[in-house]
């Protein structure tokens, strides 16, 4: 799909611009058919719909750390790995200790209400034990997406399980009765911090980092559109130069030897990205300045 899409952006800019513009921009086009597909590959590929739940599974965390701020006596985890699952988010307070699942529909009046709770009740159970022998953890579902006020309106239990959405989980947690004191809150807290260090080492190790909120993959489009049209730029501005295109041709390949150089010392995926996609565009217009200018040396 994205080599047909590459393949009539090309015939476009062939047809309808200057014969001396539109061999460069065909160049670029080639070059960014990778990124295409990658696009498509997230549009279809059922990633997207991954990534959406990363990033509702963000949003609760970001009303937990609002929680936090309050100074107020809780304590708030996210992500805590258990044994084959894991509780996506956990608030330790006066009002009790809770094992939160975030889930994200884009139509909750179809919602599988049963197994949802099904699931974070399960969490409860197996998050028990990492806080002490002898506590009480309460199962939370927070909803995000279409439909969820309506489905809704307020906290409610269902099944053992209570439902609330996004924005109501603070005010619902602040509500509740004092039942914990501040000690009982440290300890459990403290008990959870040591497990999740010691499964969090033992799962990077083996399915190595998690995977990113969907936001990420906003900036890394972004980062990449940017590369393209940057490098596109700065590699076409020299061609016109004397020797004709042999400029293009040194700037392209510097541009490219310094980027795979910076990307094997930089950490941040959307810098290595960004560095990708600059090292590509440069080295695909590169090739086809180049071998341009060496059929019009020949003829």
């Amino acid at each position: 799909m994205a080599l047909l899409i590459t393949t009539a952006v090309s015939i476009s800019f062939h047809l309808l611009l200057p014969a001396e513009l539109g061999p460069y921009l065909i160049g670029a086009a080639v070059a960014s058919c990778g990124w295409g597909l990658y696009l498509l590959m997230v549009r279809f590929g059922g990633i997207s719909g991954h990534q959406t739940g990363i990033a509702a599974e963000e949003w609760t965390a970001g009303e937990l750390r609002v929680l936090r701020w309050k100074r107020l006596g809780w304590k708030t985890a996210n992500h805590i790995l258990l044994e084959r699952s894991d509780v996506d988010h956990v608030a330790l307070g006066p009002g009790g200790f809770f094992a939160i699942e975030t889930k994200y529909r884009s139509n909750w009046r179809d919602a599988d209400i049963e197994s949802i709770a099904a699931q974070a009740r399960h969490g409860a159970q197996r998050l028990r034990p990492r806080l002490g022998p002898k506590a009480v953890v309460r199962a939370v579902v927070v909803i995000w997406g279409q439909g969820a006020r309506e489905r809704c309106p307020q906290p409610s239990e269902e099944a053992d399980v209570v439902f609330c959405c996004g924005p109501d989980l603070v005010p619902f947690l602040l509500d509740q009765s004092t039942v914990i004191d501040p000690e009982a809150v440290q300890s459990a807290y403290q008990q959870l911090l040591d497990n999740s260090r010691r499964r969090d080492i033992a799962e990077l190790a083996e399915d190595g980092p998690f995977a990113r909120p969907a936001i990420y993959g906003v900036v890394d489009t972004a980062a990449v559109a940017l590369a393209v049209m940057c490098t596109t730029s700065a590699t076409l501005a020299p061609v016109s130069l004397q020797p004709a295109g042999w400029w293009s041709v040194a700037a392209a390949t510097v541009t490219t030897s310094i980027c795979a150089a910076l990307r094997q010392r930089v950490a941040n995926l959307t810098v290595r990205y960004f560095l990708l996609a600059v090292a590509t565009t440069a080295a695909g217009l590169g090739v086809i300045v180049l071998a341009a200018t060496l059929f019009n040396a020949l003829n």
